[in-house]
């Protein structure tokens, strides 16, 4: 027959099954069980990275990094390991004993867990005689941060860390009403490593049970039937971003596997594009992106046998270069059997195209083509280019030198004193008079009162500043105005009289 405490104990066990799922609560029979507390962290998390080594390694990772605080590196995270509580029941749980239990955690030194075990066994003092476990797995899911003072990043680093013998980093757990059982990793590198993949395991189980919208054909899919970039967190359904790899991949264009997002140039990764297109299509994107990266090495060319073409790793400015798969040697810069010193060869036609590229190229693409066909070839085309330099050196000269000639006349105008200027233009109000065609200063020294400006070439009278006809004379000029005087009264007699 069960004792009270065996009930006590079966009713427990069976009523944490109920509420945890098995990932968190696993039972051992009705004797125990074990625990696994996942923390809620707060939406802005971090893990501070004091020490260079651990920042390169991360960044090694490919993990993004912001800029701490006194120097430090912050990797946002948004799960962490969870604390594991074993316990077992002792006989006369719980009337009078409390069970016999171990917490470990993978990012929590011996004296965090042994605060954690501390607090256990004041709320069993507190609550002695009652079942205690959930209190506890309670208290470890949403206390155990604030009891250990941890509130937005958890710093990693030597001085983070507690050292046991030798280079190994004490983890570990607590073992035991009084006693602490250590385990040891390889330091803080190995811990880092460990937090990074858990975190990323993580964050893919929970976009594997979450339902997503594909934003190329709008569908929503499971996290299972989805892909999501990792730089830009973009998702779209696996069928839509495999088609777009496999016509790209095609078409030849293996670096253009990136987000489909037409603003956004996040880029696939390789395990990505592997589990997409399979091993064939994914095998012609590795070589074809081999290809495309040794093409855009300045110091990397091609045997130009078409039975060979491997890649040839160039010998500083020599135009030699020997293929180690085929043993040809030949001229990196015609593509042809090495032929010296001896400028490379080259049609008529192709030696017209090189002037023309020689002359529209910079002085970079002169000087290549120089090594390329000798100097000779462009003798002709450099001597026309200096030429035209100078031409334009001298002609810049003049500028310059007009310029400055009408910047010391300014100077020179502006230090004329307030008064002489005043004199001048009394002077020209009393003397001069204005073309009425273009406004240029003329004086009046002798003859009759028929003007013609020096500027613009029109004639004027002198006197009413009228323009006047160029087919008119001196004589003639009185007659002109008079029949003008005498056209405009009669016209406005005209108009006084109609109304």
């Amino acid at each position: 027959m069960e004792t009270d405490d065996q009930v006590a104990q079966t009713d427990e066990v069976t009523a944490l099954a109920s509420i945890y799922e098995e990932r968190i609560f696993l039972a051992d029979g009705n004797n125990g069980g074990h625990f696994s507390a996942y923390l809620d962290l707060p939406e802005e998390f971090f893990i501070e990275l004091h020490e260079a080594s651990l920042v390169h390694r991360t960044r090694k990772l490919g993990c993004r990094l912001e800029e701490g605080h006194e120097g430090s590196s912050l990797l946002r995270i948004n799960h962490l390991p969870p604390i594991v509580l074993n316990f077992k029941y002792p006989e006369d749980y719980p009337s009078r004993s409390a069970p016999t239990f171990t917490l470990s955690c993978k990012w929590l030194n011996v004296d965090k867990l042994s605060e954690l075990r501390s607090h256990l066994d004041r709320i069993w003092d507190e609550h002695r005689g009652e079942v205690i476990i959930f209190q506890w797995t309670q208290f470890l899911i949403d206390d155990s941060l604030w009891v250990l003072r941890i509130q937005s990043s958890l710093s990693l680093g030597s001085a983070a860390v507690q050292l046991a013998q030798g280079d190994s980093t004490e983890l570990a757990d607590t073992s035991g009403p009084h006693s602490v059982k250590n385990k040891s990793v390889r330091g803080a590198g190995q811990l880092l490593q460990t937090l990074i993949d858990y975190d990323i395991s993580e964050r893919r189980r929970v976009f594997d049970e979450s339902i997503h919208s594909c934003s190329v054909c709008f569908s929503e899919k499971a996290g299972v039937d989805c892909v999501m970039f990792q730089s830009c967190n973009h998702v779209y359904c696996k069928d839509c971003v495999r088609d777009y790899f496999m016509v790209q991949i095609k078409a030849g264009n293996v670096k253009a596997l990136n987000c489909p997002d037409t603003e956004c140039d996040s880029v696939a990764m390789p395990p990505q594009v592997y589990a997409l297109v399979g091993e064939e299509l994914f095998a012609t994107y590795d070589r074809l992106l081999l290809q495309r990266t040794l093409e855009g090495m300045d110091d990397i060319v091609y045997c130009p046998r078409l039975s060979c073409q491997c890649p040839v790793m160039k010998d500083g400015e020599s135009s030699l270069a020997v293929c180690s798969a085929c043993g040809y040697s030949f001229c990196v810069l015609c593509n042809r059997v090495y032929h010296g010193v001896s400028p490379c060869v080259a049609s008529e036609e192709e030696i017209l195209k090189v002037l023309v590229e020689f002359e529209d190229g910079d002085e970079d693409c002169k000087v290549r083509l120089e090594k390329r066909y000798g100097k000779d070839l462009f003798k002709d085309l450099r001597e026309e280019a200096e030429e035209r330099r100078r031409q334009e050196e001298l002609a810049e000269l003049g500028r310059l030198k007009e310029a400055e000639e009408r910047r010391k006349e300014r100077e020179l105008a502006e230090k004329e004193p307030l008064k002489q200027r005043m004199q001048n233009q009394r002077w020209k109000n009393n003397n001069t008079k204005q073309c009425p065609t273009c406004g240029t200063h003329i004086e009046k020294n002798q003859g009759c009162n028929m003007m013609k400006c020096t500027h613009c070439n029109k004639s004027f009278c002198w006197r009413c500043l009228q323009v006047l006809p160029h087919t008119y004379s001196c004589d003639s000029v009185f007659d002109y105005l008079q029949q003008a005087k005498t056209a405009n009264e009669e016209s406005t007699t005209g108009i006084l009289a109609s109304s």
